[in-house]
């Protein structure tokens, strides 16, 4: 292997192993050890050498890095399927997302007012992207919460749009 290591596109990954560690590349080529021992000592070298450069660096994308995390994990989460639920009460209206629609309506159904579902998507993959979307869409309306000041143009926009959706789904 000589010296390919310190190429800058060579992306390397550390595998767990009954036994202990391994460092791979990405086609499975597994490092030897004296060019593991190469590597540790000039990672350490920089490191010592670098330390105040490291740690301001590292400061300043960390936050940059929580986000990215946090993005990944969200697309790795299982899709969770459902519909998008519009209701209605005393004139504000809930943007919310459930398996069971008609369940969630006796579950808010015990405010003063009564609820009334106004719209109900069909059942929708990623139906928690499909809500985030529309509560950022409609954060200019946002009341409190997951409740808004929507207009009938408002509730038909989403309505179309959710529609859409379903078929580009199939």
């Amino acid at each position: 292997m000589g010296k390919e290591y310190l190429c800058k596109f060579w992306a390397y990954v550390i595998n767990q192993h009954e036994d202990g560690y391994y460092l791979s590349d990405g086609n499975g080529y597994i490092l030897e050890s004296e060019d593991l021992l190469d590597i540790g000592k000039n990672l350490i070298s920089f490191a010592k050498k670098h330390k105040e450069d490291i740690i301001r660096h590292n400061a300043i994308n960390r936050k940059e890095l929580e986000n990215y995390c946090t993005e990944l994990k969200r697309e790795h989460k299982p899709k969770k399927s459902g519909h998008i639920y519009i209701m209605e009460c005393d004139g504000k209206y809930k943007i919310g997302n459930s398996k069971n629609v008609e369940r969630r309506k006796k579950q808010l159904d015990h405010r003063p007012f009564p609820v009334q579902i106004v719209y109900k998507s069909p059942e929708l993959k990623n139906v928690i992207d499909y809500e985030r979307e529309l509560h950022e869409v409609f954060e200019n309306k946002k009341i409190s919460g997951e409740w808004f000041n929507l207009d009938t143009m408002d509730i038909e926009i989403i309505k179309g749009n959710l529609e859409l959706a379903k078929m580009e789904e199939l």
